[in-house]
């Protein structure tokens, strides 16, 4: 008898059916592990999106530390003397005292800041002084502050800049700000280890972090190197300089122990699942694998794909076998709360929490863009620059809670006046407000500038430490008739000047900026009857 007749139908159907359950099962365990990778790699990139807008988040906050620093030590009498002293006799002794005063006597927001050391350059951008530290300092400016400070002309001269940049295995972030206000003195230059403001990553990404310098060296974090990281998703993200050179590297620890207890019990159902169905019919199997398994996990990777590309609004269908459906909602409850996160991030980089307007970065933004609408329509644009008059006096007679609420006021009232939807008002930087107004002639600005004037007359909100008793503010007024003949920093600096003219001509008014400088300025509404009187 041949050794092929010995073999029973039954043991090979059996046979057969146990082989294509093997191969079924395999097939099944092999798409569940790319499944599991497409997932993984969807949550890494999408994680790794969030840590990024988070540090971006956390330098520009530092920034922000170091500039309100930064003025706030301009203040100290300590310094004035010093600086009085140097600019009269050319004495330098009294400024290294000076820069020392934070060091010693403390300063707003030492829990927050590791201030490092300050310095001290002229116009030149050449060094005068600097703070007492104990890391050896280059006499120069970093090359990264030194390239966005050096060949600037006109008002630019007389913004903060800022930068990270590195010295030996370690990253700094430095903030260069101008001394004597509109009479440019000279430039300050704060410096701060950020490494203890990128911890607050851990608190907006709910991840464990570590710092690392450039070439790998531990700075700062909570990560260990046990096993305490099993089931953890590393992931990882690099600060760099203008130059493209890795100052700092992020790693966060993403939980995915969860994810992958899905993943076993998916791989257990789908192995119970395939050997039920093919004791039935192999081919029956194969179809309702084809239908229920191979294609689901094919549109579930797409539509991750598309998640990880960018694309929010995508949601992985839950129609499938339960065992997909599980991880798809897992996955989709997942998307929908880092949806959350993003949106929650985008906002306070577009809002000023104080005031609820836009904040200085989402106007340069939208004046960039209003810019170029005009130049493709040939439609003008106009700008309103306020201030608000002696808030400094307010600040100090009704303390810093009074100055909020003073903000919040000026707000409310320009949220109040601008009624058109494409006009924007914004807050630009400390007591000063501005409105963007697309498709605005001139007339129409002022008209707009002396009903704000008018409403704070109507308000009359108190303002005990000046002689007009109320809150007031002052307006400068610009139009560009033809986006060709201007820019939008200079749709600024043309609004700027004929600001700083109606505070120079008393305040408590506006005044009207022309191509060839301000033209005119009026006081308190008295602009209705369309006399103007000269600056």
């Amino acid at each position: 008898m041949r050794p092929v007749n010995r073999i029973s139908l039954r043991t090979l159907t059996i046979s057969l059916v146990g082989l294509l359950a093997l191969l079924a099962v395999l097939a099944q365990v092999l798409a569940a592990q790319y499944f599991r990778g497409a997932a993984l790699a969807a949550q890494h990139q999408s994680l790794a999106h969030i840590v990024e807008v988070a540090s971006a988040e956390v330098l520009r906050q530092l920034e922000a530390q170091l500039i309100s620093l930064g003025t706030e030590f301009q203040n100290r009498p300590e310094f004035k003397r010093a600086l009085s002293r140097f600019q009269r006799e050319g004495e330098r002794d009294a400024l290294p005292v000076a820069l020392q005063d934070p060091f010693t006597h403390g300063f707003v927001g030492v829990r927050t800041t590791d201030l490092v050391k300050l310095r001290i350059f002229d116009t030149k951008l050449q060094f005068v002084a600097e703070s007492k530290s104990e890391i050896d300092f280059p006499p120069g400016l970093p090359a990264a502050l030194l390239k966005q400070a050096s060949n600037r002309e006109g008002a630019n001269r007389l913004k903060a800049v800022g930068a990270l940049w590195p010295l030996e295995q370690r990253a700094y972030y430095s903030v260069l700000l101008p001394i004597g206000g509109l009479k440019l003195l000279g430039y300050l230059e704060v410096i701060a280890d950020p490494t203890i403001n990128l911890r607050a990553i851990e608190g907006m990404t709910q991840m464990p972090l570590a710092i690392y310098g450039g070439e790998g060296r531990f700075l700062e974090g909570s990560i260990n190197d046990g096993n305490d990281n099993e089931g953890k998703l590393p992931i990882e993200t690099t600060l760099r300089d203008s130059e493209n050179e890795t100052l700092l590297r992020l790693v966060s620890l993403s939980d995915v122990v969860q994810l992958n207890k899905d993943w076993q019990q998916t791989i257990w159902f789908a192995v119970i699942g395939v050997v039920v169905l093919i004791s039935l019919a192999a081919l029956l199997v194969l179809a309702i694998l084809n239908r229920f398994v191979f294609k689901p996990v094919d549109a579930m990777k797409q539509e991750m794909a598309r998640f990880a590309a960018g694309d929010q609004s995508v949601i992985v269908g839950t129609h499938m076998l339960f065992e997909f459906a599980v991880l798809a909602d897992a996955f989709n409850a997942m998307a929908r709360e880092l949806a959350i996160k993003i949106d929650q991030l985008k906002h306070l980089s577009r809002y000023d929490s104080l005031t609820a307007l836009v904040n200085r970065q989402h106007f340069d933004l939208c004046i960039e863009q209003e810019w170029r609408r005009a130049l493709r329509s040939h439609e003008p644009i106009s700008l309103l620059m306020i201030d608000v008059d002696h808030f400094k006096r307010y600040n100090d007679y009704y303390g810093h809670v009074g100055g909020d609420d003073c903000l919040r006021a000026v707000a409310e009232i320009l949220r109040q006046v601008v009624q058109r939807s494409t006009d924007l008002p914004a807050r630009y930087g400390g007591e000063e407000f501005v409105v963007l107004l697309p498709n605005t002639p001139l007339p129409s600005a002022i008209a707009l500038a002396e009903e704000i004037l008018a409403i704070f007359q109507q308000r009359n909100l108190p303002h005990a430490a000046t002689s007009l008793g109320r809150i007031s503010v002052s307006i400068g007024v610009t139009t560009c008739n033809t986006a060709e003949a201007c820019s939008p920093s200079g749709l600024v600096e043309s609004a700027d000047s004929a600001l700083y003219e109606a505070k120079h001509a008393g305040r408590n008014r506006l005044a009207v900026a022309g191509e060839h400088g301000v033209i005119s300025s009026c006081d308190d509404c008295s602009c209705n009857d369309g006399k103007q009187k000269p600056a």
